[in-house]
């Protein structure tokens, strides 16, 4: 997994790592990561090297539910200056699209995608595709990528949306009780893909917080820091031709 994420993506990794019994510092040091770095929210690392902390953890710790311990760690305002906009979406359809939209803030490499089948029936439904850039597919990058989407819709219409089924295309954990809590439904292991499925209807679920003017201000200022589409960067369009070649 080739690119490079800003330091949120650890965000709580020091509390975590403890937490199942490892040391922080060492596992940052196998990974050639200062940990000094991760004290700058503005600084970047190189994607594969948090994908191989990660594994290492999870391995090290014989936690197979690290990356899910990571996303259960993080707030919504942990995502950055995005997280104001998705705060004030109206409905959890709105929090998934600017998650899309402005997914190249969150992560260079992340590849997040919504499909409609029987788009505009409220019992159609809705395919939340998550991965990665170049096709990785790490059980705990990939776990903590879909734990912190569905969390943070969940969290922005307070609690009013939870997905249906979520599809994970890795084994299934020897023990999946930590995947239940987190994502509060049915689990299908060794699917075709990763990602979350609910119906349209559920989609429409509001936030009554939402302030469409808050969102607006939002927009403006992430406009500014998302790089111009003419500067045709190699790692979004990849993302951007990822799906497409699926379907």
């Amino acid at each position: 997994m080739d690119g490079q994420i800003h330091t949120a993506a650890l965000t709580n990794y020091f509390e975590v790592a403890r937490f199942v019994g490892l040391d922080p510092y060492a596992m940052l040091r196998r990974v050639r990561i200062s940990p000094a770095t991760l004290e700058d929210p503005d600084a970047l690392l190189p994607s594969g090297a948090v994908a191989e902390l990660l594994e290492a953890s999870a391995v090290e710790s014989r936690c197979e539910s690290f990356g899910l311990l990571m996303a259960e760690s993080r707030t919504l305002p942990s995502l950055g200056p995005i997280s104001l906009l998705l705060a004030h979406q109206g409905t959890a359809r709105d929090v998934l699209n600017a998650m899309v939209e402005y997914q190249g803030l969150l992560n260079e490499v992340m590849a997040l995608d919504i499909e409609d089948e029987g788009e505009g029936r409220r019992d159609g439904m809705a395919i939340i595709r998550a991965g990665f850039v170049g096709g990785y597919d790490g059980r705990q990058a990939i776990e903590l990528l879909m734990a912190i989407v569905c969390r943070t819709v969940s969290e922005v219409v307070s609690g009013r949306w939870h997905p249906d089924l979520a599809y994970f295309s890795h084994a299934a954990p020897a023990d999946p009780s930590h995947h239940m809590r987190v994502f509060q439904c049915p689990l299908l292991f060794d699917a075709d893909f990763n990602g979350l499925v609910c119906s349209q209807a559920a989609l429409d679920a509001p936030n009554p917080a939402a302030e469409s003017a808050m969102a607006r201000h939002a927009r403006r200022y992430l406009d500014m820091l998302v790089p111009d589409p003419a500067d045709g960067s190699v790692t979004e369009g990849a993302r951007r031709s990822l799906y497409p070649l699926a379907n």
